[in-house]
């Protein structure tokens, strides 16, 4: 979770994973007076944080900070994908005071694909990283706030205004609520995946888990194109990548794109009607056995399996506040049988409460899909907003998390505030030292991608 949050900050670091069975006896925890229960370890400049979490982490590196007044958003959104991102570049743009919040930061799902070859305006593709990076500057240089981490645990409706309640105690309030918090690849049912997880099994395929496996045998599960970008992606790095896949054919969820590259691509195995029944290794994943719908079994020597499978929304938090359909995605529109009559696209049981992206029932589940949905959220939110009487009052409890990015302006309205001067980004000299966890001994290496969110301007003609 911590690598994770820091890859998605675009936090420089370096990663070194120690054997739990030799770290006692490495100089590298000694040095720091620090033993296996401290891991994960950070170290940063002089400081050293034994098993931080996600919130003091971002403290220590200044990435969300804490401002003095509280006010009433024009629109909350919950969740930094593709969905929220774009919610959140349109409101601001049209002048909107827009914060967003998000668990671990921007990026969602779709941050961790590793090429997207299929999304308008990119011939040559693009990494989900890359994609999310320049929506979050472009909704930072409209003045929209972005807070992580801000971890999102009750939502309690109002007449006027609805107030967000995050795990640290703070609450945001806001005249409009837009959830874009996605859906997660869910786990296997299979002994020790939850033990082994980071420790050769992952969720995603970046260029930090290819370059961790370079020449190394991995798997794939899934039959979606986030599969089989992660497959085609893996197999620029790994000696070979096994794919696979539960279903018996790939031409029902997966683009046709994907698949053709897939069955020319000698690096790759694809193993259909077939199912992960087992785990092996000790101190990391060494292997796995793998059972075809035919009876048939075989065992695997695999040093990492990606799993890809399935969507489970992130709606827990939303039980008993807004109609889920029986997966838990959130219904919209003309789906709310409670208010039928009149109610907006893309709004939940409760006005002025949205859902867009893959957390919406019925969505497609595409990155432009997506960010459709989120831009075209704005026009409801406008007219809720043309109709509602909230009032912009100071809140009376809770602190604002917003912090040194923003400054309260008007009415409740949020402008970005001053920072250092050719701060630009506000990761820019930002940098995590060292992280220590346990497992196979090796070091990595990512550069920072600082930018700059650009400045504000005036009011654009909306497109």
């Amino acid at each position: 979770m911590l690598v994770d949050f820091l890859a998605r900050s675009r936090v420089p670091y370096k990663l070194v994973e120690i054997d739990a069975a030799a770290a006692e006896e490495s100089m590298l925890l000694p040095n720091f007076a620090a033993g296996v229960r401290d891991m994960p370890l950070v170290i940063l400049g002089g400081r050293v944080l034994r098993r931080p979490s996600l919130a003091a982490l971002a403290a220590s590196l200044g990435l969300r900070g804490r401002g003095q007044s509280s006010r009433v958003l024009d629109l909350l959104v919950v969740g930094a994908g593709p969905a929220g991102l774009a919610a959140a570049v349109y409101a601001g743009s049209e002048g909107l005071a827009t914060a967003v919040v998000d668990r671990t930061g921007p990026g969602g799902q779709a941050g961790t694909s590793s090429r997207i070859e299929n999304y308008l305006g990119f011939p040559a593709g693009i990494s989900g990283a890359e994609l999310t990076a320049r929506a979050e500057l472009q909704a930072a240089k409209f003045g929209a706030a972005i807070v992580s981490p801000a971890e999102a645990v009750r939502l309690m409706p109002g007449r006027s205004r609805h107030v967000l309640a995050l795990a640290d105690g703070e609450e945001l309030a806001a005249r409009c609520v837009v959830i874009a918090t996605g859906a997660r690849y869910r786990g296997l049912d299979l002994a020790r995946i939850d033990e082994l997880q980071g420790l050769g099994v992952h969720y995603a395929a970046t260029q930090a888990e290819a370059a961790s496996y370079w020449n190394e045998t991995v798997a794939v599960v899934g039959g979606g194109n986030s599969a089989g970008q992660a497959a085609l992606f893996l197999a620029e790095h790994a000696q070979r990548v096994l794919l696979i896949v539960r279903r018996h054919s790939l031409d029902a969820t997966m683009s046709r794109y994907l698949i053709d590259r897939i069955v020319a691509e000698e690096r790759i195995e694809l193993l259909t009607g077939s199912e992960v029944h087992e785990l092996r290794g000790r101190e990391r994943l060494e292997g796995i056995t793998v059972g075809a719908h035919s009876g048939s079994t075989r065992r695997a020597e695999v040093r990492a399996l990606f799993l890809f499978t399935g969507a489970k929304p992130h709606t827990g938090w939303l039980v008993g506040c807004v109609a889920l359909d029986n997966a838990g995605f959130i219904l919209t529109g003309e789906s709310v049988r409670e208010r039928a009559n009149g109610v907006r696209q893309l709004e939940s049981s409760v006005p002025g409460v949205y859902a867009v992206g893959d957390v919406r029932s019925g969505s497609v589940k595409r990155v432009a899909a997506a960010v459709g949905e989120g831009a075209m959220v704005l026009s409801f939110v406008h007219e809720h907003l043309a109709h509602s009487d909230a009032d912009h009052d100071d809140l009376g409890h809770g602190g604002s998390a917003l912090g040194p990015r923003v400054r309260a302006s008007g009415a409740g309205g949020l402008r970005p505030g001053a920072r250092d001067p050719g701060a630009g980004c506000p990761f820019v000299g930002m940098k995590t030292d060292l992280v220590v966890s346990g497992g196979r001994p090796h070091q990595r290496r990512y550069p920072g991608r600082p930018g700059n969110p650009g400045r504000p301007g005036r009011r654009p003609a909306s497109r």
